[in-house]
């Protein structure tokens, strides 16, 4: 029973995130997915080892980023949640390193990713950055149950682009599983995950943040954007949303969070919220300190 309630867990994720989805394509910090998930061009925080490891150059002190998530409580007879961590380190002309840690957890399985991120500025407002990743799940399966209980060690490579350009516009691109690594127990299975590309575009002005961004995945089109407005030097309000281009695929989803910032720290909430599924929201919580 409790095996037919997980197979149902990872069938609602699938469908979230449509072929062959990779749980960890959902755990990422609460500012970014307050923004929609269209990060690929503001990656000004360490979220971006995650999504786009170029804009980590834009940071130039060290800094931390912890994230919790609780996932879709609607779905009963699992607990579904995630956790976060994200450290930056700038080396000046050496570049920016990057060491990020991503767990996706459910009662019986879960799956976790090791990230190294190096990004360097290539010349003018032009940066490059990429990632070296380690993945493995885990499912603890009843006894008799068939299949693999675990995936092993698998290494992933992503690269991202970034541009500061002269009018207050910046352009981010990311690929991700440029190798496409076979997450499955028996490389023969198959199982491998697809090619992300990610491109973007952000405009601030006057306190204001404003992000779209598009991605292709196998084929299926997301098109996701965001806002974020500052009151101030410590309160924030993010809005953002998003959408699958392609007819039946995937859900449209809208997201909203807030941030506060006191000292060298900064809180942040975000919640996103599908709109064609009956299973709840996802609720986020963020904690980063600037040394």
């Amino acid at each position: 029973m409790r095996y037919s309630v997980l197979i149902g867990v990872l069938v609602v994720l699938a469908w979230l995130v449509p072929v062959q989805a990779d749980e960890l394509d959902l755990c990422v910090g609460a500012r970014p997915v307050s923004l929609g998930g269209s990060f690929v061009a503001v990656a000004d925080d360490p979220n971006a080892i995650f999504l786009n490891p170029a804009g980590l150059v834009q940071m130039d002190r060290a800094e931390i980023t912890v994230m919790g998530a609780r996932l879709f409580p609607g779905i009963e007879g699992d607990k579904l949640g995630m956790g976060l961590v994200g450290f930056v380190l700038p080396s000046g002309g050496l570049g920016t390193l990057g060491l990020g840690v991503q767990m996706f957890m459910a009662d019986r399985f879960n799956k976790n990713a090791f990230t190294l991120s190096y990004a360097r500025h290539l010349m003018g407002g032009l940066s490059l950055g990429v990632n070296l990743k380690g993945m493995m799940w885990k499912a603890d399966l009843e006894p008799g149950d068939p299949g693999p209980t675990s995936s092993g060690l698998k290494v992933g490579l992503d690269f991202g682009l970034f541009w500061r350009t002269p009018w207050k516009v910046r352009v981010g691109a990311f690929v991700r599983n440029v190798n496409q690594p076979s997450i499955a127990n028996n490389t023969s299975l198959g199982g491998k995950l697809p090619m992300e590309i990610r491109v973007g575009l952000a405009y601030e002005r006057l306190g204001m943040l404003v992000t779209a961004e598009l991605s292709s995945k196998d084929g299926v089109m997301d098109l996701s954007g965001g806002v974020e407005q500052r009151f101030g030097e410590n309160f924030c309000v993010y809005l953002g949303g998003g959408q699958y281009l392609e007819k039946d695929k995937g859900s449209a989803k809208i997201n909203a969070g807030v941030g506060y910032t006191f000292w060298n720290m900064h809180l942040e909430y975000g919640y996103m919220y599908l709109l064609d599924l009956p299973v709840g929201g996802a609720h986020r919580i963020s904690f980063g300190y600037r040394f």
